[in-house]
């Protein structure tokens, strides 16, 4: 059985996992060899429980944008949903009264782990005058944050120091998150879903019923947002779920290179969408 090491000398990080995570905690790193603080994905249920027992956590930042897990009740869990879009003077000057008040060791998640998450900290300890900005960006680049998303890296290169009078807790009870946000992450997990099927040359055969949830998101989402306002996003919507029911069919029929070629289509119509719409 592999087994988490704890905060013990010599043992800076858990042992990973044959599939390539690490014990029920994606993509977990820890940010410093000196400092109680890690960051990773969204624990999986059960077994990142114990993940974070055996690493000693006492709370979590949790900075995703849908609300935590119910059973996070053992550890004290704030709630700041951050955006791909950067992090804010507002989100940084509490990031700063976060990792500077919060009971280390301290567990930052987003959803994968590799975004959000690692500007997150690296921002936070910059602020709090723990790091300077090469030690963040050097953070980015282990965690394989996409260069895609240009505005956190930029967000790690202008972050400062925050004096603690200048710091600001979030607001009571945490930040509300809309109803697209949320619904749009379960379709991202639809989504990932289906593209390693692709890859596997759709040979699993929950492939239908993975493309058959994925346009009860896409029309739950879409057809419920305020969004659909703008002409723009009604016609990339639509063109998604369009999309996503053309995949749909051809997997319930066995056509596996036409649905190849869907799922590429789905994913070109996905990615205009995001470049316009995603925050």
């Amino acid at each position: 059985m592999l087994l988490l090491c704890g905060f013990v000398s010599g043992c800076d990080e858990p042992t990973r996992s044959a599939s390539g995570g690490f014990d029920g905690l994606p993509n977990l790193l820890r940010v410093d060899p000196d400092l109680n603080v890690w960051i990773g994905g969204q624990p999986h249920p059960g077994i990142g429980d114990a993940a974070l027992t055996r690493l000693g956590i006492r709370t979590m930042l949790v900075v995703d944008a849908p609300p935590p897990l119910d059973g996070a009740g053992q550890w004290e869990v704030v709630h700041l949903p951050l955006k791909y879009s950067g992090i804010g003077p507002t989100e940084s000057s509490q990031l700063a009264f976060l990792l500077g008040s919060m009971e280390r060791p301290i567990y930052i998640h987003c959803h994968h782990g590799t975004n959000r998450a690692p500007a997150a900290a690296a921002v936070g300890l910059i602020s709090t005058g723990e790091w300077a900005n090469g030690q963040g960006l050097a953070l980015l680049e282990r965690a394989g944050t996409k260069a895609a998303f240009d505005s956190l890296f930029e967000s790690v290169r202008s972050a400062s120091e925050i004096p603690p009078a200048q710091r600001r807790a979030p607001d009571e009870g945490g930040t509300q998150v809309d109803d697209l946000a949320m619904t749009m992450s379960a379709v991202e997990d639809a989504y990932l879903a289906l593209e390693t099927a692709s890859m596997q040359g759709w040979t699993d055969p929950g492939a239908a019923a993975e493309a058959a949830r994925l346009v009860d998101l896409l029309r739950t989402c879409f057809e419920t947002t305020s969004m659909n306002e703008d002409q723009v996003f009604r016609k990339l919507a639509m063109g998604s779920i369009e999309q996503a029911g053309a995949l749909e069919s051809s997997l319930v029929d066995g056509e596996r290179g036409a649905a190849r070629e869907q799922m590429l289509a789905l994913a070109a119509t996905c990615s205009a969408c995001h470049d316009r719409f995603r925050n």
